[in-house]
Parts: structure tokens; sequence; C-alpha cells
């Protein structure tokens, strides 16, 4: 064994004797010149309980410092005492920044055959009104600035249910919609406008002083309205027989008018000249490109022929019906 320094009265090792090292024989031990570092004892730190004094100085050493409020501010030691920071920012609510935007009140509408008319009353309270935004069936179709409170809508048309919805706006915040539906009326026949061209069918009712005469026939008659709108009077022009055109007076329900020329009447070979009454009125009609446009007709033509080329006079009455062609 080698030992360091001078080994002195050396007793016999533990494995001699069978016996274990006490704290009495290391004394020995190291009392006679010390003991390898493989049986110098570990010495066990003192257990103390945690001193409540900790937190404090950890904390100081850290240089965390404690704000008021529960917050911790921490700071880096830098040799110099440390500035207070100042508190945390925070984001504006939502609602400290959003206008306070109401809906319409009282909204109503009143309906035409090709109008709705929107009324409403601002509404009590909250931001002033910017504008207010007009919704149709969901879409968006026009716009009114404040303190305006009313909308004519143009784009609709007859027989047809709506709903409309009006929202006050602030910049770019809206408020909920007002609502209100309606159905605009279908407008009386009278109002269909007369234009276009139709086929009409010709059938004889009564004749006299014909040799022979077809009882029914086809012609086309093109009819453009004196107005740019709505009815009104209109010029006729048979298609098959451009000499035959006269303008139609409107009275209420009823166009009237009258013309003489060829109609396909004849003495022996020669053509004569015919004098007609015309008399109809609009028995359907519908909308077409955004009007009430007359779709049927109904009338009669009184036909005569004075007597002319050694025939004698002749008249016929024929019932009209006369339908669009599109």
């Amino acid at each position: 064994m080698i030992w360091r320094g001078s080994p002195r009265q050396l007793s016999a090792p533990p494995e001699a004797t069978g016996l274990d090292y006490t704290e009495a024989h290391l004394a020995q031990i190291w009392q006679q010149g010390g003991a390898p570092e493989s049986m110098l004892p570990q010495e066990v730190p003192p257990q103390h309980p945690p001193s409540r004094r900790w937190p404090r100085v950890l904390m100081g050493l850290l240089g965390i410092a404690v704000v008021g409020g529960g917050a911790v501010s921490a700071f880096a030691l830098a040799g110099r005492a440390p500035t207070p920071s100042s508190a945390p920012s925070r984001a504006p609510s939502p609602s400290a920044t959003r206008p306070m935007v109401l809906a319409p009140e009282q909204l109503a509408a009143e309906p035409e055959a090709f109008a709705v008319t929107l009324t409403w009353m601002q509404p009590l309270g909250g931001a002033e009104v910017e504008t207010y935004d007009v919704f149709r069936d969901g879409q968006l179709v026009g716009s009114v600035d404040g303190p305006a409170t009313t909308y004519t809508d143009t784009g609709v048309v007859p027989g047809t249910a709506y709903a409309y919805g009006v929202a006050a706006r602030v910049s770019d915040f809206a408020s909920l919609r007002a609502l209100v539906q309606v159905e605009t009326p279908v407008p009386p026949l009278k109002d269909a406008r007369v234009e276009g061209t139709f086929n009409v069918k010709f059938r004889a009712s009564a004749q006299t002083g014909f040799q022979s005469y077809t009882g029914s026939f086809n012609r086309g008659w093109v009819f453009k309205p004196t107005c740019d709108a709505a009815a009104c009077d209109i010029r006729w022009t048979d298609v098959d027989t451009k000499s035959l055109k006269a303008t139609l007076d409107r009275r209420g329900d009823t166009y009237r008018g009258e013309d003489s020329g060829d109609f396909n009447s004849v003495c022996g070979a020669s053509p004569v000249t015919s004098d007609l009454a015309i008399v109809f009125h609009v028995t359907k009609a519908k909308v077409i490109d955004g009007a009430w446009r007359a779709t049927r007709l109904v009338g009669t033509v009184e036909e005569t022929e004075a007597a002319q080329l050694g025939c004698v006079s002749s008249s016929a009455t024929l019932s009209i019906t006369a339908s669009l062609l599109q």
C-alpha cells in the first residue's frame, strides 16, 4: 500500500481483522500520517431550512422590481440606478372607436307599376348618418346622402314582389337594415304601349255589293307611338300596301283611325280604292324591355268602296285580332 507521508505505528488493516472501518479507527489512521483520498470522508453540508429572505435577495441580484398593481418589471444592472419604466400601452377597445350607427326608423314603401318610392326617418340617437344604402332583394341598388330620407327605385316591373332594406352608414360602419316588402301593381291594359309589328287576322262578319269575297285573310301592321314612353297616339302602316297609313288616336282604352287606299278590292281587273275605318283596344299586355307593352289587340275594320269603274258600291265588316310578333 502506498501512503502519503511516513507511516507511524500502522495498525493492521481492516481486511486482516475482518473489521469495518470505524470513526475511531479512521481517526487513528489520520493521526498516524493521513489516509488516502479515497478513504477521506465526504463532508455533508448542513441542511438549513429555506430562508424567507432569498426572494428579496434574488430579486435584488436580478434587478427585479415589483410594480404597483402586481406587474413585474425587470432591468439589467449596469452600475447605476434603474429608470422606472412607463406603464405598458393598451390597444383601444373596439367600442371606443366604432360609432354607434342605428338603423333607419319607420321604413315605408309606395309601389307603382314601374317604380317603388321608399321613405324612412332619421334614427333617434346614435351617430349622425352620412349615407343611406338601399337594397332590393339583397342587392345594393342605390344610395342617398343624409339627411335625405327618401329613394325611388325605377328598376322594377309590374306584378312582382320585392324585399327592400335600408341601412344607415357612417364612414365604413353600417347599421342593421330596416326591412319592408312590397308588390308592384299590374297596370291597366289601357296603359299598355302599342308598338311593334303585329300579325293581323281578318274575318268577315258581314259584306254586301261584292260578287265574291274572301272571308278570312292575314295582313301585317306596324305601329309606332308618337311619344317616347307610356301609351299615346300611334302611327299605323300596312306592311303589304305602303300607301295605307294613318295616325290612330288614343281615347282611353280605344284607338281609332281612317285611311283610303288599295285593300285588294277590284272591279273587273282594275283595283279600286277602299275606305277603311279602324277601331281596336288592347286585350293583353306584358313587360317588354322594361315597358308595359300591348301584345294582343282586338277590334273591327269597316271597309267601303264607292261605285266606280262600272261596279256598284260595296262594304264589309271585318273583325280583327292582332298579335305582337317577337
